[in-house]
């Protein structure tokens, strides 16, 4: 297990520059997501050693590894295309890191056995690369980083060539052989739910700087910019400047309101935080302390299994609340906990 401190790391390119200071804790899971080009597989392969920096510094359990050669960092890349060698068995991909570290055949067979039960894969020793699946394939890849006993393990986006069922399944089993061999992880992804279903810290990365890095609940419930708050899931954002007091209905003993500033004049609430109100604009008397929006008009209700998102329309605003069954009504009223709002400029 290694702890991983990046320092003030630059690079610049023609049409691309990138700027990185965090620190990854040993035995975590930290998920990288961002949009296309944001530097994710950049930030992998500067750690890897596959790519110099101009400038800062990377160091692995306290030593400078900045300038390292790949082969002497003992991390660990597997790629998203896998990277297997095809005139391999499945045996001898996995023994490869450890026959280039002289180990005795009798070591590597059983080894390899236990990789391959790590990942689930027992008896496929001599199937030939071509004959896997995709999923087997990403999970022999996974086998052989391991064997290399790496004190970091970096992924680059392992799942994305998988359909959605495959995906689940692996990401959890990704999870599972963490938490086994407690080997400190990096993931890069592009998939929302599987950064935050997955690890411990997630790292929210835009235009090659870091946006955010928090939980997996502090990146969805508090975002510390707008652009977290819209690439980290559904949600609606308000124009402030629209409301007034009366919107806001608050218990006597409160006599503080919505505070509007220049700075900050735009909401957000995420679908879940909204309360549908469809007894005729009754206001309930356990609704205080929220914002009240009356008379929104329903413009689309999407099943999503367990719950529709159903799309409103309130004045020139389109807001977006989850209900529990099909609404009949053609216009409600909706209630947003103040507690649930958050504000950006």
């Amino acid at each position: 297990m290694g702890s991983l401190l990046i320092s003030d790391i630059r690079v610049s390119y023609p049409e691309f520059s990138l700027e990185l200071s965090c620190e990854i804790p040993q035995g975590s899971l930290v998920s990288i997501i961002g949009p296309s080009g944001c530097g994710k597989s950049t930030t992998l392969q500067l750690i890897s050693g596959l790519l110099s920096v101009n400038a800062g510094k990377i160091e692995l359990n306290g030593e400078d590894i900045t300038q390292k050669e790949v082969n002497k960092r003992n991390i660990a890349l597997v790629f998203q295309d896998y990277a297997l060698f095809p005139h391999m068995n499945v045996e001898k991909n996995i023994a490869y890191p450890m026959k280039l570290k002289n180990m005795k055949r009798s070591v590597i067979r059983r080894e390899v056995k236990e990789y391959l039960a790590l990942v689930g894969l027992t008896g496929y020793e001599k199937r030939v690369i071509s004959e896997l699946s995709g999923g087997e394939k990403q999970r022999i890849a996974l086998a052989r980083a391991l064997a290399s006993s790496p004190e970091i393990l970096l992924l680059d986006e392992p799942l994305s060539a998988l359909d959605a069922k495959k995906r689940k399944h692996l990401r959890q089993q990704i999870r599972d052989i963490h938490d086994t061999t407690g080997i400190t992880t990096i993931y890069v992804t592009h998939d929302q739910e599987e950064a935050l279903t997955l690890s411990d810290t997630v790292i929210v990365m835009r235009d090659g700087k870091i946006e955010q890095i928090g939980t997996p609940q502090e990146v969805y419930s508090t975002p510390s910019t707008l652009f977290v708050a819209q690439f980290m899931g559904e949600g609606t954002l308000m124009d402030a400047s629209v409301l007034s007091s009366e919107h806001l209905k608050r218990q006597s003993s409160h006599t503080d309101g919505l505070q509007f500033s220049p700075d900050k004049m735009n909401l957000f609430f995420r679908p879940e935080s909204g309360i549908l109100v469809t007894d005729g604009g009754v206001f309930p008397p356990t609704l205080f302390d929220h914002l009240y929006l009356s008379d929104a008009a329903v413009t689309h209700q999407e099943y999503r299994g367990s719950r529709y998102l159903v799309s409103l329309k309130w004045k020139e605003q389109s807001l977006i609340v989850y209900s529990p069954r099909h609404l009949k009504a053609d216009r409600v009223d909706v209630a947003i906990p103040l507690k649930d709002l958050i504000w950006y400029s």
